[in-house]
């Protein structure tokens, strides 16, 4: 298990170097324009925390519902099951599906607030001078240099 974190971080390391040169040829972001794009991303990202907090609370919902409806088709007689059969799937199925559709909706929300994220890290980035460091010098590397060296120390190859 150790060994495929060692690997995953390994391969982390390797994507942030492609983006890191990715930004350093775009050049040094304007602070303004990221400080306003932070502003936005802020009131986008309260909004979609509610939306998540509230499609997480419908797809729990569903979950229950279907939980009821097999508790309810277990509790009925054996004669009774073949008639009731095709309702219980019915009323599994849909709530099955609407389960499917909310948890994709909680993925997608979710990267979208990771957007805010992105442009805190840009401007505290900017700030602290790094875009004029080589690659190999930004903190975010040297950090997950530092991950990676522990846990090879530790042996978790």
């Amino acid at each position: 298990m150790a060994a495929t974190g060692v690997a995953w971080l390994k391969q982390q390391l390797v994507e942030l170097r492609s983006q890191l040169e990715i930004e350093r040829a775009e050049g040094v972001p304007d602070l303004a324009t990221l400080e306003a794009r932070l502003t936005k991303a802020d009131r986008k990202a309260e909004k979609l925390a509610t939306k998540v907090i509230k499609t997480k609370q419908q797809s729990k919902q569903r979950k229950a519902e279907i939980a009821e409806w097999k508790l309810w088709y277990d509790g009925i007689g054996k004669l009774d099951k073949s008639e009731e059969h095709t309702k219980s799937l019915a009323e599994t199925w849909w709530r099955s599906e609407a389960i499917a559709t909310l948890e994709s909706k909680i993925i997608q929300l979710e990267a979208e607030q990771l957007e805010a994220l992105t442009v805190v890290e840009k401007i505290e980035a900017v700030k602290a001078g790094v875009y004029a460091l080589p690659v190999d010098q930004d903190p975010r590397v040297v950090e997950l240099e530092g991950a990676i060296a522990t846990m090879e120390q530790l042996g978790w190859v």
